[in-house]
């Protein structure tokens, strides 16, 4: 009678290890968004945060299981390694200025963990993969484009024109200042300021889940809007790139109503860097 044969048990590699390290590293940036928590919503954020980096963990661990650590899986995890860490540095300022860094060091991430499977997968995981796919490019186009609308939208009136409408108040005379200030800085920011609200009120509807193309177009067009009435008011130019870019807007608030998030968000943020880079265009031919 023969002896019964054990199978050798698959050992851990040290690069897996060392990627398991690197994970680390990133839970303990989250943890700073916990310490700076002061409220209920804060600490939905960071959970908002954590859920898409556990998920994509996760999704390399399924990876190192499915496939056999070869030279080239090596420079996949080190490539992922790279990924997690720029994540890592970014999520501080997750909910500012680190955001779109987060979601694009997301994506790569993702589409690397895509890569492998596609090349080295094998047996059922490697077809569950893509149908996991969709959902993964999908929460990556959400975070870029949850950033990118955010970031655009506060560009496109704080990066030169508060300065300069700042200049056209002091030269103005005593009571034409006066009338620019109650036209431009109460009137027209109150349309700005509404905007904005819309705009991330149809961010948030889209992120949840529901219909929010019309609030976010919506708010885009009244941001715009109200722009271009503040720099009328403040004999500012140019007006009619921002008033073809709120007529815009309201065409894809109308046309996009059954769009997915990610294609709403997409659509109103190239709407609004279109709008940035043609007004930038126009004013260095000037100068």
């Amino acid at each position: 009678m023969s002896a019964p044969v054990h199978e050798k048990p698959v050992g851990v590699s040290s690069i897996e290890l060392f990627f398991d390290l690197v994970f680390v590293f990133v839970i303990t940036q989250v943890t700073q968004l916990v310490e700076h928590a002061h409220g209920a919503m804060d600490f939905l954020r960071a959970l908002l945060v954590l859920v898409p980096i556990w998920w994509m963990y996760a999704g390399y661990a399924w990876l190192t299981n499915n496939v056999r650590v070869t030279w080239q899986m090596r420079l996949v995890l080190i490539a992922a390694m790279a990924g997690f860490l720029v994540m890592a540095l970014a999520i501080p300022e997750v909910l500012g200025a680190g955001a779109l860094t987060f979601g694009l060091s997301y994506l790569f991430v993702v589409v690397l963990h895509l890569g492998a499977f596609a090349l080295k997968g094998q047996g059922a995981a490697a077809k569950a993969i893509f149908g996991v796919a969709p959902f993964n490019l999908g929460a990556s186009a959400l975070l870029i484009g949850a950033a990118s609308a955010g970031r655009w939208t506060w560009w496109s009136y704080f990066d030169r024109e508060d300065r300069r409408a700042a200049d056209k108040l002091v030269a103005a005379e005593p009571e034409q200042r006066s009338h620019m200030g109650l036209l431009g800085y109460w009137y027209a920011h109150l349309a700005l300021i509404a905007g904005i609200i819309l705009i991330a009120a149809g961010i948030r509807q889209l992120l949840e889940g529901h219909p929010g193309m019309e609030l976010l177009a919506g708010g885009m067009a009244l941001f715009m809007l109200g722009d271009v009435f503040f720099r009328w008011v403040m004999g500012m130019r140019p007006i009619a790139v921002r008033s073809f870019g709120a007529a815009v807007a309201l065409v894809l608030g109308f046309l996009g109503t059954r769009w997915g998030a990610q294609a709403a968000l997409a659509a109103i943020t190239a709407l609004a860097i279109a709008v940035i880079a043609v007004e930038q265009r126009l004013e260095s031919r000037r100068a």
